[in-house]
């Protein structure tokens, strides 16, 4: 594991010599792979929103959008993502905010391993939700004629 070094560059304040506790001394260093992996975490998040956004709009439009042709209705999450979808990247600096402050803090809200898991999720939901959105961008429903002729 690595850690951040304090010793001498806080003089005055007891660190720069070797009279400090264990405790002082797992206040002061923090672990830097944890670091890394929220930013890491944060930056995948980030790239799935704006992949699937893009990926969206790209067999939308092939398939027509923003006209709607005659027997078409666009699925209201393709919509929803295709007009508001760029909304969904404040979820990761959110994320990486709370969880950045969860490390620090010893538990923001939660604790920081339940941060990632919710990171997880996060990034698993992205990809679900844009994958459907991909996969069925709209519906042709079966048209009824009252008063077809026999």
């Amino acid at each position: 594991m690595q850690f951040q070094t304090g010793i001498g560059i806080y003089p005055g304040f007891g660190l720069d010599n070797k009279s400090f506790s264990a405790q002082t001394c797992i206040d002061i260093y923090r672990p830097v792979h944890m670091q890394r992996t929220i930013t890491i975490f944060g930056l995948i998040q980030v790239l799935l929103v704006i992949s699937g956004f893009f990926g969206l709009g790209i067999i939308m439009k092939f398939d027509g959008y923003p006209d709607q042709a005659f027997g078409i209705l666009w699925t209201p999450l393709a919509l929803w993502l295709r007009l508001h979808g760029l909304y969904l990247l404040l979820a990761p600096v959110v994320w990486c905010i709370a969880t950045a402050l969860s490390e620090r803090q010893r538990g923001f809200i939660l604790p920081t391993n339940l941060w990632l898991g919710l990171g997880i999720i996060l990034m698993a939901g992205t990809v679900v939700a844009f994958l459907y959105a991909c996969a069925w961008p709209y519906t042709r429903p079966l048209l009824f004629f009252q008063n077809a002729p026999h």
